[in-house]
């Protein structure tokens, strides 16, 4: 206080000789308790004001993102909004668009601080709503599960596994950064179209550390394994759903990463997927081989040299009975063919010999009948040739088996065994093998006999532009009056008429009547 009368006592000293100057502080001393008394009134009426205004921006702000649930993902930097059932890109002005008209008028005193409102809120879902730390309804989850089931996986705990670990890899979690996980080789089109949604959402790839073929540089104890069944969808709709549930997928991931904490704490409490996953994990390469032999040979007590050289298995039988193993337990393959030569060597009797090659001695299979039965009906029937003309269905090789040789195969049999004993024979789209002849059924000697005998109705004359028969109208004709024993199919009839009848094709579909008549 001592300060303030020295500074009015220093100003009246200064001016003691000015009438006007002491006039005017003398005005201001006599005014002076008015002055501060509307000065502390106006300043506590603006933070009344101020108060006001924040509580009610800060209610308006919780009510406003409880309705509308906006969220940020700071990897691409843009906005979404959740429905409780789908998560949707929005443009940050909808946002403001949406927020500046939801701010009340009238008594609410908020349309004053509207655009520093808009602001604040901004500020909020950018910090306080990160879109990977969202709470997918139930509704969303399911959804999602539901896309996983109908596309790649038969168990729905499997799901929630692998949605556990892209969501561990998705928040960058160390754990499974140091852990291969293993999928089948018929599920890279399917990963592929995941991380892609991945990439152009979060600007990096999710499935770095997924792999589809081993390698010994991974040791079983990091390695963890994925059931992903045979891709169920076309590949027009596998895009179109993710396009559409990508997000969703992404989100509910990386709610089962936080709600599991990471991958391998989910094994820990799903112990039905952990007997799986783990499957490695809890074997060695020596344990492996050992369930082989276990499970898929016989070892026979041959007393004399006669009956020890039938039981004689050559090494291509062998190693397509551990393919048929790995297969049959869905387990990735994890020996190489030299250390599973020496592992089986280490285990079996056997003899190595320049003229025969590696073979075990005293052993045999279950599934030897089938294999050597196949092979026999392969060597006496079939013909590999040059000829593109030279095709067979899968299933219609299955008939043929079954016909001549009594054996019972399927198409997955048949296809192993070629792709085993025969990888030069061509097998398209998992259905066509080419490039083969059956003695058993001659395809385009039974249609060539058809068009010999075929004779267009009589009403039609080469002349005329009506004189055309149509592919269908053929078919049929064939189809009614064969008395082979097989019958070619529609597709493969029409294209052998295209090779066939190659300069007398027209409008793509008929064949002109002159050709039937020359």
């Amino acid at each position: 206080m001592s300060d303030l009368s020295s500074t009015v006592q220093s100003v009246v000293d200064k001016y003691r000789d000015n009438p006007i100057a002491l006039d005017r502080i003398k005005t201001y001393i006599n005014n002076l308790e008015s002055h501060v008394a509307n000065y502390v009134q106006s300043v506590e009426q603006r933070q009344e004001r101020i108060h006001e205004l924040s509580r009610q921006q800060e209610h308006f702000c919780k009510l406003f993102l409880s309705r509308h649930k906006y969220f940020y993902l700071p990897a691409n930097g843009k906005f979404y909004e959740y429905d409780n059932t789908t998560y949707q890109l929005v443009r940050e002005d909808d946002i403001h668009h949406t927020l500046l008209t939801s701010i009340p008028v009238g008594e609410c005193m908020l349309q004053e601080w509207k655009f520093k409102t808009k602001t604040f809120l901004m500020k909020r879902i950018k910090e306080e709503r990160s879109l990977f730390k969202a709470v997918p309804e139930t509704v969303t989850i399911q959804n999602v599960l539901s896309f996983l089931q109908s596309t790649a996986f038969d168990d729905k705990n499997m799901a929630k596994y692998f949605l556990t670990v892209l969501g561990d890899n998705l928040l960058k979690k160390s754990n499974d950064s140091l852990i291969t996980f293993l999928v089948p080789q018929h599920a890279r089109k399917w990963m592929t179209a995941i991380d892609e949604i991945a990439f152009m959402t979060t600007g990096f790839s999710i499935t770095n550390n997924f792999l589809t073929r081993y390698h010994e540089s991974h040791a079983f104890k990091d390695c963890r394994l994925i059931d992903v069944s045979p891709m169920r969808v076309s590949d027009a709709f596998l895009r179109d759903s993710l396009n559409r549930i990508g997000v969703d997928l992404l989100v509910v991931a990386a709610h089962y990463s936080s709600r599991w904490t990471n991958s391998d704490a989910f094994l820990k409490k799903i112990s039905a997927v952990a007997t799986r996953a783990l499957l490695l994990t809890n074997h060695t390469k020596e344990t492996i081989v050992a369930s082989f032999i276990d499970s898929y040979l016989q070892q026979v007590e041959a007393t004399n040299t006669q009956v020890e050289s039938y039981w004689v298995m050559p090494w291509k039988k062998m190693h397509y009975l551990w393919k048929l193993f790995l297969a049959d337990q869905a387990l990735p393959s994890t020996i190489y063919v030299q250390q599973l030569r020496e592992l089986l060597k280490e285990r079996l009797p056997h003899k190595d010999d320049e003229d025969n090659g590696l073979c075990f001695l005293r052993v045999t299979s279950r599934y030897m009948p089938q294999i050597s039965a196949f092979l026999q009906f392969w060597d006496e029937h079939m013909i590999i040739t040059t000829d593109p003309q030279d095709e067979y269905e899968l299933d219609e090789l299955v008939t043929l088996c079954k016909t001549s040789s009594k054996i019972q195969v399927s198409e997955k049999d048949i296809s192993r065994f070629v792709e085993h004993f025969f990888p030069s024979v061509v097998i398209e789209d998992s259905k066509y093998v080419r490039f083969l002849f059956c003695r058993l059924w001659d395809k385009k000697t039974a249609i060539d006999n058809f068009l010999l005998r075929y004779h267009p109705p009589p009403n039609m004359e080469s002349e005329s532009d009506d004189g055309i028969v149509s592919f269908d109208e053929l078919y049929q004709s064939y189809h009614t009056t064969t008395t082979d024993s097989f019958i070619v199919s529609k597709q493969y009839f029409e294209r052998y008429l295209v090779h066939k009848l190659e300069d007398f094709v027209c409008h793509e579909q008929f064949v002109k009547v002159e050709w039937f008549v020359q």
